[in-house]
Protein backbone atom coordinates (compact mmCIF):
# COMPACT_ATOMS: atom_id res chain seq x y z
CA UNK A 1 0.00 0.00 0.00
CA UNK A 2 1.46 3.62 -0.82
CA UNK A 3 0.97 6.79 1.12
CA UNK A 4 -2.15 7.81 1.43
CA UNK A 5 -1.37 11.23 -0.52
CA UNK A 6 -3.68 14.08 -1.33
CA UNK A 7 -6.29 13.81 -4.60
CA UNK A 8 -6.15 16.35 -6.93
CA UNK A 9 -9.70 17.73 -8.10
CA UNK A 10 -10.96 18.33 -11.89
CA UNK A 11 -13.67 20.16 -13.27
CA UNK A 12 -13.69 18.80 -16.88
CA UNK A 13 -15.60 19.80 -19.70
CA UNK A 14 -18.00 17.17 -21.27
CA UNK A 15 -16.35 17.40 -24.50
CA UNK A 16 -13.22 17.96 -26.71
CA UNK A 17 -12.11 21.38 -27.57
CA UNK A 18 -9.33 21.88 -30.47
CA UNK A 19 -9.36 25.39 -31.98
CA UNK A 20 -10.44 28.09 -28.81
CA UNK A 21 -9.67 31.17 -26.84
CA UNK A 22 -10.39 30.67 -23.17
CA UNK A 23 -10.51 33.16 -20.51
CA UNK A 24 -10.85 32.86 -17.22
CA UNK A 25 -10.41 34.56 -13.75
CA UNK A 26 -8.61 32.65 -10.89
CA UNK A 27 -7.79 33.70 -7.42
CA UNK A 28 -5.60 31.46 -5.49
CA UNK A 29 -3.64 31.69 -1.90
CA UNK A 30 0.77 31.14 -1.66
CA UNK A 31 0.41 27.23 -0.75
CA UNK A 32 -2.09 26.26 -3.48
CA UNK A 33 -1.23 24.82 -6.63
CA UNK A 34 -3.56 24.72 -9.74
CA UNK A 35 -3.27 24.45 -13.33
CA UNK A 36 -5.76 24.80 -16.69
CA UNK A 37 -5.66 21.85 -18.79
CA UNK A 38 -6.04 22.43 -22.45
CA UNK A 39 -6.35 19.78 -25.22
CA UNK A 40 -6.55 16.71 -22.03
CA UNK A 41 -8.04 13.49 -22.10
CA UNK A 42 -9.58 11.47 -19.21
CA UNK A 43 -7.81 8.21 -17.79
CA UNK A 44 -11.07 6.85 -15.82
CA UNK A 45 -8.35 3.77 -15.02
CA UNK A 46 -6.25 5.80 -12.84
CA UNK A 47 -8.87 8.57 -12.47
CA UNK A 48 -7.02 11.94 -13.71
CA UNK A 49 -7.12 13.95 -16.56
CA UNK A 50 -3.91 14.06 -18.37
CA UNK A 51 -2.07 16.50 -21.68
CA UNK A 52 -1.20 20.13 -21.25
CA UNK A 53 -1.28 22.39 -18.48
CA UNK A 54 -0.94 25.86 -17.81
CA UNK A 55 0.52 26.26 -14.59
CA UNK A 56 -0.59 28.30 -12.15
CA UNK A 57 1.58 28.22 -9.15
CA UNK A 58 1.68 31.41 -6.65
CA UNK A 59 4.60 30.35 -4.57
CA UNK A 60 7.29 31.13 -7.04
CA UNK A 61 8.65 27.78 -7.78
CA UNK A 62 7.58 27.64 -10.98
CA UNK A 63 5.72 30.42 -13.00
CA UNK A 64 2.40 30.91 -13.68
CA UNK A 65 1.42 30.79 -17.43
CA UNK A 66 3.92 28.53 -18.63
CA UNK A 67 2.90 25.58 -20.62
CA UNK A 68 3.41 21.57 -18.65
CA UNK A 69 3.22 18.81 -20.61
CA UNK A 70 1.74 16.35 -17.51
CA UNK A 71 2.59 13.46 -19.96
CA UNK A 72 6.17 13.80 -19.64
CA UNK A 73 6.34 16.08 -16.64
CA UNK A 74 8.21 18.48 -18.66
CA UNK A 75 7.49 21.97 -19.28
CA UNK A 76 7.02 22.62 -23.02
CA UNK A 77 8.14 26.36 -23.55
CA UNK A 78 11.16 27.65 -21.50
CA UNK A 79 10.42 29.88 -18.48
CA UNK A 80 14.06 31.63 -19.57
CA UNK A 81 13.69 35.78 -19.44
CA UNK A 82 10.04 35.65 -18.72
CA UNK A 83 10.64 37.38 -15.03
CA UNK A 84 8.07 39.83 -16.73
CA UNK A 85 5.35 37.02 -16.73
CA UNK A 86 6.37 35.32 -13.37
CA UNK A 87 5.79 38.97 -11.58
CA UNK A 88 2.76 39.50 -13.54
CA UNK A 89 0.80 37.12 -11.10
CA UNK A 90 -0.75 38.31 -8.28
CA UNK A 91 -1.19 35.59 -5.07
CA UNK A 92 -4.42 35.46 -3.40
CA UNK A 93 -6.14 38.17 -5.30
CA UNK A 94 -8.39 37.74 -9.01
CA UNK A 95 -5.72 37.28 -11.88
CA UNK A 96 -7.23 37.25 -15.67
CA UNK A 97 -5.93 34.22 -17.94
CA UNK A 98 -6.13 34.21 -21.43
CA UNK A 99 -5.76 30.81 -23.81
CA UNK A 100 -5.60 30.17 -27.31
CA UNK A 101 -5.35 27.35 -29.33
CA UNK A 102 -5.06 27.80 -32.72
CA UNK A 103 -4.03 24.96 -35.21
CA UNK A 104 -0.51 23.58 -33.81
CA UNK A 105 0.10 26.82 -32.12
CA UNK A 106 -0.57 27.79 -28.15
CA UNK A 107 -0.59 30.93 -26.35
CA UNK A 108 -1.22 32.48 -22.84
CA UNK A 109 -1.03 35.57 -21.25
CA UNK A 110 -1.38 35.95 -17.02
CA UNK A 111 -3.26 39.76 -16.42
CA UNK A 112 -2.47 40.64 -20.24
CA UNK A 113 1.31 39.55 -20.25
CA UNK A 114 2.53 37.14 -22.72
CA UNK A 115 3.44 33.77 -20.50
CA UNK A 116 3.22 30.59 -23.17
CA UNK A 117 4.41 30.97 -26.81
CA UNK A 118 4.63 27.26 -28.51
CA UNK A 119 4.11 25.55 -31.87
CA UNK A 120 2.35 21.77 -31.04
CA UNK A 121 3.93 19.10 -33.33
CA UNK A 122 0.28 18.58 -34.69
CA UNK A 123 -3.22 19.75 -34.20
CA UNK A 124 -4.82 18.28 -31.15
CA UNK A 125 -8.19 18.45 -29.71
CA UNK A 126 -8.83 17.50 -26.23
CA UNK A 127 -11.10 18.71 -22.95
CA UNK A 128 -10.73 21.56 -20.68
CA UNK A 129 -10.46 20.99 -17.10
CA UNK A 130 -9.90 23.19 -14.35
CA UNK A 131 -7.38 21.27 -11.51
CA UNK A 132 -6.59 21.54 -7.83
CA UNK A 133 -3.83 20.18 -6.67
CA UNK A 134 -4.02 18.44 -3.23
CA UNK A 135 -1.89 19.89 -0.74
CA UNK A 136 -2.72 21.94 3.08
CA UNK A 137 -3.94 24.85 1.17
CA UNK A 138 -5.79 24.42 -1.67
CA UNK A 139 -8.27 27.26 -2.04
CA UNK A 140 -9.00 27.64 -5.85
CA UNK A 141 -11.64 30.34 -7.07
CA UNK A 142 -12.86 30.40 -10.58
CA UNK A 143 -15.31 33.32 -12.24
CA UNK A 144 -16.12 34.95 -15.63
CA UNK A 145 -15.14 32.00 -17.98
CA UNK A 146 -15.50 32.39 -21.13
CA UNK A 147 -14.62 29.73 -23.86
CA UNK A 148 -15.31 30.87 -27.58
CA UNK A 149 -14.42 28.23 -30.27
CA UNK A 150 -12.45 29.53 -33.77
CA UNK A 151 -13.55 28.17 -36.65
CA UNK A 152 -11.08 27.85 -39.66
CA UNK A 153 -12.41 29.69 -42.53
CA UNK A 154 -10.68 30.16 -45.97
CA UNK A 155 -7.60 32.59 -45.23
CA UNK A 156 -7.02 32.04 -41.73
CA UNK A 157 -9.69 31.77 -38.38
CA UNK A 158 -12.69 33.37 -37.06
CA UNK A 159 -14.41 33.49 -33.95
CA UNK A 160 -12.33 36.71 -32.45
Amino acid sequence: MGRNLPRNSFLASPRDYADFILEVEVKIEVGGNSGIQIRSHLDTANDRVFGYQIEIDPSGRAWSGGLYDEGRRDWLDSNEGKEEARAAFRPGEWNQYRIECRGDHIRSWVNGVPCADFHDQVDASGRLAFQVHGGQKADVWWRNLRIRESVPRAGGYGGR
